[in-house]
């Protein structure tokens, strides 16, 4: 059976390379393009696009020194609250503490 090799040519090993080429400026080019032209389409389809590119661009407060009162008014009502609590809490220990320890003796 080994002597039926020997006229049997082995094939020379082939493979296909095809070159790619990635350019990815192009590449966010035509993302850019392909967004602008969904925003301007009339309609949701076209509302919802600029909604949403609106909102991962950040502008959907407006300007950053609107955000940054947003922000600042935020925090005083967060320690205005915190505030409020902190002498909620020292009034109820000074008016219901010595009634809470005559219980307890």
């Amino acid at each position: 059976m080994a002597f039926l090799k020997i006229f049997r040519v082995p094939k020379n090993q082939q493979f296909s390379y095809k070159p790619r080429h990635w350019d990815p400026k192009k590449e966010e080019f035509d993302e850019r393009r392909r967004q602008a032209d969904e925003r301007r389409k009339g309609g949701s389809a076209g509302a919802k696009a600029r909604i949403s590119s609106e909102f991962r661009r950040g502008k959907g407060g407006g300007d950053a020194r609107f955000r940054q009162q947003q922000v600042f008014r935020s925090n005083m009502l967060l320690f205005g609250i915190i505030l409020f609590l902190l002498l909620a809490a020292y009034v109820l220990v000074q008016l219901y503490m010595p009634q809470l320890l005559q219980l307890v003796k």
